[in-house]
């Protein structure tokens, strides 16, 4: 499956998981993470 973002800053935190964290803090940068994960794997 194909993902688009909506801005740079989410395509960017999405890239790097270590930006994600930053940005969003663990917690919500693991779920967001997991959840792209997801999508990821969906057919």
């Amino acid at each position: 499956m194909e993902i688009s973002f909506r801005t740079k800053k989410i395509e960017r935190a999405a890239s790097d998981p270590r930006k994600c964290v930053k940005e969003m803090g663990e917690t919500r940068a693991r779920l967001f993470l997991q959840r792209l994960n997801d999508l990821y794997a969906a057919q």
